[in-house]
């Protein structure tokens, strides 16, 4: 006789946890969610000072790790270790590559777009950024603005969640090594010595950085979300209905988590990936679409001739205030994203070849990005500066939330499009949650099972919920922002062991770097380099092999 379904998942909850690091994550999340409750101001006057020592003294290595990271996993995608497959040769991919694109993009970027499409563009535009030689509220500020915000949000970001995804997916789906942060250890320890005490705690680092990534993500949907019913209709839902609403979300995604990544997450995130670009086709069509073009090309040219110096660019001798408050909060914010991002396209990613993986985030995420700063962007700009609409003084009036919703009540049908954004920044709220649930249930279990409990994932997501309300409570965005930077600090610092140990492990299977010195010396050096270095069938079908 088999018990009630709550008592069988609180039993698969106990069976299947790490014990150590689920205890210790939730009770480090839940001493930060107390401190929070209790003491608000003094926990924002800490975070925002810990925050400023972070920027002033640590923006050079977020910067340089960014940019070194965008230059290795260019070269991993189109060098011959591209060509190696996450798992058996003749096993297919459990999802086809539209589906798994659209997945990746939902659980990545998909609330944190719909959040700055039209807000950023407008604050560069007001304040301009330090490289841009223009005149605040100028053309060439909007020009300035656009080359920003591509840098910000272009291939740069996506390499955040490539630090664990692929190394992860590499050590999981080549080696059988268990899904968890603390794999990414395996060119040093092995396979067979992950049982390390002090891997705990990088799993535990792992845990709260991911749960401080997942709030920010949230955090920012959810404010969204509020400001378009204040706004629109009038609702002011106060502390008490932030709280109910975020924490309430807990119904949606725990339905999604029911039905699992096939029929939950892909469904959803399908759902979103559509409604995401029939808002923007619909918005360029009633647009100005010309102007809008003309400026983001002009943006796109200026971000491609100054992407080494903005990558670089820390205001050596000056504040640090705009690097810190714009540049440093998206790296950290990202990296601090990874463990959940990484557990997730790591899971999703099995027999799939690493240049896929990171052609389908780096190159595929940005071409699915960009033209939505461009329209929002560019038109929200064209707006302001002809006077049509004045955004900054209802941005002042509402906070930088508010920005697209002026917007969309220019269109025609705009009441109707107001409700379609709603609905959209609303399901990216789920698919945000279930997707961090997911993978902070992952992270917690003892073998980083891949179907983890119903149980263990509703946990996460009533923390990540309650973190998320506290902070909006008692800062808003401004604190989102700077409890991002120090969630994300663990996490930079370990990136550069993963990247430097999984490029050691792809060389050591696979050399690609260090060839015969007789090579170089011919002409055929480059066919030599290719054919000497790409994988042999023989050495794909290892799916554990001891490299």
């Amino acid at each position: 006789m088999t018990g009630s379904p709550i008592r069988d998942e609180i039993t698969n909850l106990y069976d299947e946890i790490d014990t150590p690091v689920f205890a210790i994550g939730v009770f480090l999340t839940g001493v930060l969610v107390s401190t929070l409750a209790f003491y608000p101001k003094t926990s924002s006057t800490v975070i925002e000072n810990v925050n400023k020592v972070i920027t002033t003294n640590l923006s050079w290595y977020f910067q340089g790790l960014i940019f070194a990271l965008v230059i290795f996993f260019l070269f991993v995608m189109i060098s011959p270790w591209g060509e190696i497959k996450l798992g058996k040769p003749d096993e297919p991919p459990e999802f086809s590559y539209g589906s798994y694109i659209m997945m990746v993009f939902a659980a990545t970027f998909g609330a944190g777009i719909v959040f700055w499409g039209a807000a950023e563009t407008l604050s560069h535009y007001e304040t301009v950024p330090p490289l841009v030689n223009a005149q605040t509220q100028s053309v060439g500020a909007m020009i300035g603005a656009m080359q920003y915000t591509m840098f910000h949000w272009g291939i740069s970001p996506w390499v955040n969640h490539m630090i664990l995804s692929v190394p992860l997916a590499y050590y999981v789906h080549r080696k059988d090594a268990p899904m968890k942060p603390s794999s990414v250890f395996v060119p040093i320890l092995g396979v067979n010595n992950l049982d390390k005490t002090w891997l705990k705690v990088v799993d535990v680092i792992a845990v709260v950085a991911a749960a401080g990534g997942a709030t920010v993500t949230v955090g920012l949907a959810a404010q969204q979300f509020i400001t378009g019913l204040s706004y629109n209709y009038g609702v002011s839902v106060g502390d008490f209905g932030i709280i109910a609403l975020v924490t309430g979300l807990t119904v949606g995604y725990t339905a999604s988590a029911v039905l699992g990544i096939e029929k939950g997450i892909k469904r959803v995130s399908t759902f979103n990936v559509v409604l995401f670009l029939f808002i923007l086709v619909c918005i360029l069509v009633f647009s100005p679409f010309a102007s809008i073009f003309n400026l983001g090309t002009a943006g796109i040219g200026k971000y491609i001739a100054n992407f080494v110096d903005m990558s670089l660019y820390v205001n050596v001798g000056g504040g640090q205030s705009w690097v810190g408050s714009w540049t440093v909060f998206y790296w950290a914010w990202w990296i601090s994203f990874a463990p959940m991002t990484g557990i997730f396209i790591a899971r999703i990613s099995r027999s799939r070849t690493l240049k896929q993986v990171i052609f389908g985030a780096m190159v595929g995420g940005t071409a699915a990005t960009l033209p939505w700063f461009v329209t929002m962007g560019g038109y929200s700009m064209l707006l302001q500066h002809s006077g049509q609409v004045d955004l900054l003084s209802i941005i002042d009036s509402y906070g930088i939330s508010v920005a697209t919703y002026p917007i969309l009540a220019q269109l025609p049908f705009g009441e109707l499009f107001v409700v379609l954004f709603l609905l959209l920044v609303f399901t990216f709220l789920i698919t945000t949650i279930d997707s961090a649930t997911i993978s902070l249930a992952i992270l917690t279990t003892s073998g980083g099972t891949q179907h983890p409990s119903i149980a263990n994932r509703f946990v996460w997501g009533a923390i990540v919920g309650l973190l998320t309300s506290l902070l909006l409570v008692i800062g808003g965005v401004g604190i989102l922002q700077n409890f991002t930077i120090i969630a994300g600090l663990p996490m930079a610092l370990l990136a550069l062991v993963t990247v430097v140990g999984f490029a050691y492990q792809l060389e050591k299977s696979c050399p690609v770097l260090l060839t015969r010195e007789e090579d170089w010396g011919s002409s055929n050096a480059l066919v030599n380099w290719v054919s000497s270095a790409k994988p042999s069938q023989s050495n794909s079908d290892k799916s554990t092999d001891n490299d």
